[in-house]
């Protein structure tokens, strides 16, 4: 197929930044998914505690051609902290296809993120998008992410002796010495006291910090999150475990959607993942996560009855060399959840 050259290019290049170009974002956003939101685009783009949206434009004139954009994380590999980007809004328009635009935008916005000491920009990219991805802009696909599901008991049994049992299996965890809980909020200073504990336990992951997690999902425009929490006997915190309901198309199973689960260890996690059924509305027939299999949240997830369904590719862009995330780029090294996709 013919494609076009630079020189016969009538489209740009424009970094635009947040707030400063918000209704432009807000065009691009809305050719995009054909659906104007103003708080989403100011809570993904703008109140992010890690730092605002690196973005460019293709632009001829006053139409937009195209759009590649990033959102910042924090996170940390061994305990130490370090920048990373999560690619979240892209496309070409159709008019300007071939024409190297995600190839032009992407190069731009990598090379401001390493000059700014960003690691790594890591994306969940559709099936369409994956080979533009890893043939234009860079990015190496290691592993794969998992949808992993768990059929609940009431299927079978219906749903008031399904908890009965999640009853009985509550109080057998607080024997054990935890207390489990399912609040309306969870302070950030828990949170805090929580990652304090799983920082240096966690080999590459966000840094799952009160701020990020009051803004992840306490502040989601869109989704309302519910929680459950672990603590020990002295009220110190050894788990949280945020759901919600999924909204399902007509036909489908209703179910419910394991969002993020951090504990202290995999018998706490898959504790808290068993005690969540007596929490589920009496409709909900499955669970469902998205995980890497052999993470912690993985590895609590097989625990607790999951099961790996579907492979989605994960890929990652280094900026310049880096040996030692390129040595932990496994299914063991990154602690994935759905907590990643920002675009729910």
């Amino acid at each position: 197929m013919q494609t076009v050259s630079q020189s016969q290019r009538t489209w740009r290049p424009r970094r635009v930044s947040y707030p400063e170009d918000r209704a432009l974002l807000q065009r691009a956003r809305t050719a995009l998914f054909g659906r104007p939101d103003e708080r989403y685009l100011d809570w993904l783009y703008g109140a992010n505690p890690a730092g605002s949206v690196c973005c460019r434009l293709a632009m001829d004139g006053d139409a937009i051609a195209g759009q590649y954009a990033v959102i910042p994380l924090d996170m940390v590999a061994g305990g130490r902290a370090f920048k990373a980007a999560l690619s979240v809004d892209t496309f070409t328009h159709e008019a300007y296809r071939r024409q190297g635009v995600l190839a032009a935008l992407a190069a731009a916005v990598f090379a401001e993120l390493a000059s700014a000491g960003y690691r790594v920009t890591i994306g969940f990219p559709n099936a369409s998008a994956h080979r533009t991805f890893v043939t234009q802009a860079g990015f190496r696909e290691s592993f794969g992410i998992h949808a992993m599901t768990r059929p609940l008991a009431r299927m079978v049994v219906g749903p008031r002796l399904a908890r009965a049992v999640a009853r009985t299996f509550r109080g057998i965890v607080g024997v054990s010495g935890l207390r489990i809980d399912a609040p309306a909020s969870v302070p950030a200073a828990w949170i805090d006291r929580l990652w304090a504990e799983r920082r240096a336990a966690t080999r590459i992951g966000i840094a799952k910090t009160g701020a990020w997690f009051q803004w992840r999902f306490a502040a989601h425009p869109r989704v309302s999150y519910r929680y459950l929490t672990a603590a020990r006997g002295d009220g110190t915190p050894a788990g949280v475990l945020v759901w919600t309901p999924e909204r399902g198309e007509r036909g489908r199973r209703p179910a419910a959607l394991v969002m993020d689960l951090e504990a202290t260890t995999p018998r706490i996690g898959a504790g808290l993942l068993r005690a969540l059924v007596h929490e589920l509305p009496d409709d909900v027939q499955v669970l469902h996560a998205f995980a890497t299999r052999w993470s912690a949240f993985g590895r609590s997830l097989l625990r607790a009855g999951f099961v790996p369904r579907q492979r989605f590719p994960f890929l990652h862009r280094a900026h310049g060399v880096d040996a030692d995330l390129d040595r932990d780029a496994t299914e063991r090294g990154w602690s994935l959840s759905a907590a990643y996709m920002d675009t729910l």
